[in-house]
């Protein structure tokens, strides 16, 4: 993807050169490609501020860091087969089971020592049944009833990165198979990681109040303190 959009940006640079005036010193690819996204961001932002989110910014080749490489530790083996009836919220199904083998090629089963002494979990997860959809800077969730939020406030699966998260219950950890319930993930998922919940890191402070969007709450954005704070899990929204 990014060659290609150094192509274009190559080609896109050859038709604009003629334009500078004589005097002007001659562009860099570098300095090229930088005006270039400083273009697209302004047409972006007029775009947005007219409602319209469909719009996405190519970083130029410059600005794009190495890819990270990873490797899944293992799949999730559930009930739900395709992602079209699978629970959007592991909360929603809190009793449905699944369980996740820890491949031992690069992962011994001892190295799920100790999370048995934990009552839920994190599962850090790849949304790989997302297609080849460009991500866009802005996405309509349902509950907004068609308008625009920026891909980061919200929960779609669509993401730059498309990495999902569920909070899981623990039922018990055999040898190298993780058992737990709330499963709200497909069948063969790639699983990244595991964190065990820790209320006193993964929550705000005792009665601390949250806040989320008025959309996503029926509380109108405020939801009710507890005493064990707000934690969150899941991809729906």
């Amino acid at each position: 993807a990014v060659s290609v959009a150094r192509a274009a940006r190559l080609s896109l640079t050859a038709r604009l050169m003629p334009s500078l005036p004589s005097s002007a010193p001659p562009l860099t690819l570098e300095e090229a490609e930088a005006r270039i996204v400083e273009l697209e961001r302004e047409v972006c932002a007029l775009r947005a501020a007219a409602g319209d989110g469909n719009c996405v910014v190519t970083a130029p080749a410059s600005e794009v860091s190495a890819p990270w490489q990873m490797v899944p530790i293992g799949f999730v083996e559930s009930a739900f087969v395709s992602k079209n009836g699978t629970p959007r919220q592991s909360g929603i199904v809190p009793a449905a089971p699944a369980r996740l083998r820890v491949l031992w090629g690069t992962n011994p089963s001892h190295s799920l020592e100790g999370l048995g002494g934990f009552s839920h979990a994190w599962l850090l997860w790849v949304f790989d049944r997302n297609g080849g959809a460009a991500v866009k800077a802005k996405v309509r969730p349902p509950r907004l009833g068609g308008a625009p939020t920026g891909v980061f406030g919200c929960r779609t699966p669509h993401r730059p990165n498309p990495v999902g998260l569920s909070l899981v219950s623990i039922s018990r950890v055999d040898g190298s198979t993780l058992y737990f319930d709330g499963a709200d993930l497909c069948d063969g998922t790639p699983v990244l990681d595991i964190k065990p919940f820790v209320p006193s890191a993964d929550a705000p402070p005792p009665f601390t109040p949250v806040r989320a969007a008025p959309w996503v709450t029926p509380w109108g954005g405020a939801e009710p303190a507890g005493e064990d704070g707000g934690g969150g899990g899941g991809e729906g929204e």
